[in-house]
């Protein structure tokens, strides 16, 4: 726990990605960016990794590993897809979708 890695404030960490429009599936593998007009080199700040429809939530969501993730909650960036032709306006939260208090769990 020690390891530099580990405690760099900027590293990657996982988080929670939805559409602005709430119905649009976030490409798998897409890069993150804040500005998809920027000059290149565009900085990447992540990627997502997985991304699926939930039926709990009836729209699509998305996990993305991104630099300092958890301080960006709440924010809007781009999901950046080049070969599907997709760039999409994606806001980040939280990786825990539903009953993040584990209210259904305890029950």
């Amino acid at each position: 726990l020690n390891r530099v890695a580990l405690s760099d404030i900027g590293r990657k960490q996982l988080v929670g990605l939805t559409a602005t429009d709430g119905k649009t599936p976030i490409p798998r593998g897409a890069q993150l960016v804040a500005d998809p007009h920027a000059a290149l080199p565009n900085p990447i700040l992540g990627h997502v990794t997985s991304t699926c429809w939930s039926p709990t939530l009836n729209k699509p969501i998305a996990l993305a590993l991104l630099a300092a993730g958890r301080d960006r909650l709440g924010t809007t960036l781009h999901a950046m897809a080049p070969l599907a032709g997709v760039t999409l306006p994606v806001v980040v939260g939280s990786n825990v979708f539903f009953d993040a208090q584990g209210a259904r769990a305890r029950a």
